[in-house]
C-alpha cells in the first residue's frame, strides 16, 4: 500500500540524521524547511506529522495539521487518510466529517486496503457511540483480511466489556499470533517516530509491536 512516490533522497536524509544520533527536535526543523521549499511534498507533510505526534514532541495540533495538508495535496492518499483518521480518533475522539467523507468514497484495490478501510470505519463509528455499527465494522475488517492485529484487540475489548470474556480472549490470541515483530528501542529513535510505514504498522495493523508499547502490555493482559 503506496499512494504517493516515495521519495529516496528524502528518506535517506532522515535515516542519516537518526544515525548521527539527532534530536527529535532536529528533524523536525529539517522537515519544516523542506517543506517551505517543497510544500506539495505529501510524503514529508506525513513524515512530520507522525514525527510530531509521537513523544517527546506531542505536539497533536501540528500533526493533524500536517496530515490535513497531505490530504489536501493528494485526496486519494490512503496511507494519509488511514493516519490522519487514527491521530483524531487517538487525541481527541472525534474524527471530522469531510476526512470520514473521503475515506468512504476511496476505492480499495485489495483485501488489505479493504480490511484497514473497515477497521477506520469502525473508530469513526466509536467515536459515535454507535456500538453495533462499531463491531460490524471490526468484523468486517477482520473477515476481509484476517492477517492483521488491532482489529483483533479492537473487538476482544469490546466483547469483553460486554462480558464475554472467553470471546474476547480468542480474539486477543488470534490476534497475537499475527504479530510478525516484537522489537526493543535500543538507543536512537523508535522507529515509528521517523517512519510512517512503522506507524502504520504498530499503531495500525499492530503486527510490529515494541516491548515498551502499550499495545503490546494490553495484549499481554488479555491472553493471561
Amino acid at each position: 500500500m503506496s499512494e504517493f512516490e516515495m521519495n529516496s533522497s528524502l528518506a535517506e536524509k532522515i535515516t542519516k540524521l537518526n544515525e548521527e544520533g539527532v534530536h527529535e527536535e532536529e528533524i523536525e526543523r529539517f522537515l519544516d524547511q523542506h517543506l517551505i521549499k517543497y510544500p506539495d511534498d505529501v510524503e514529508a507533510w506525513v513524515r512530520l506529522g507522525v514525527l510530531v505526534f509521537e513523544p517527546p514532541i506531542g505536539d497533536f495540533e501540528k500533526s493533524v495539521d500536517c496530515l490535513r495538508k497531505a490530504v489536501e495535496v493528494k485526496p486519494d492518499c490512503l496511507e494519509a487518510l488511514l493516519i490522519l483518521m487514527r491521530m483524531q480518533y487517538t487525541a481527541y475522539a472525534e474524527i471530522d466529517e469531510d476526512v470520514y467523507k473521503l475515506l468512504h468514497h476511496y476505492q480499495p484495490r485489495s483485501r488489505e486496503e479493504r480490511s484497514l478501510i473497515e477497521f477506520a470505519k469502525a473508530w469513526y463509528f466509536e467515536c459515535k457511540k454507535m456500538d453495533e455499527e462499531y463491531a460490524r465494522h471490526l468484523e468486517k475488517s477482520i473477515t476481509v483480511y484476517p492477517k492483521y492485529v488491532l482489529n483483533y484487540i479492537a473487538l476482544g475489548n469490546y466483547y469483553e466489556e460486554k462480558g464475554q470474556k472467553e470471546k474476547a480472549k480468542s480474539l486477543f490470541l488470534k490476534g497475537m499470533k499475527n504479530v510478525r515483530q516484537i522489537y526493543r528501542v535500543n538507543g536512537g529513535l523508535d522507529p515509528l517516530v521517523f517512519d510512517y510505514h512503522e506507524y502504520i504498522n504498530e499503531k495500525i495493523k499492530g503486527i510490529h509491536l515494541s516491548l515498551s508499547s502499550v499495545t503490546y502490555k494490553l495484549i499481554k493482559e488479555g491472553v493471561n
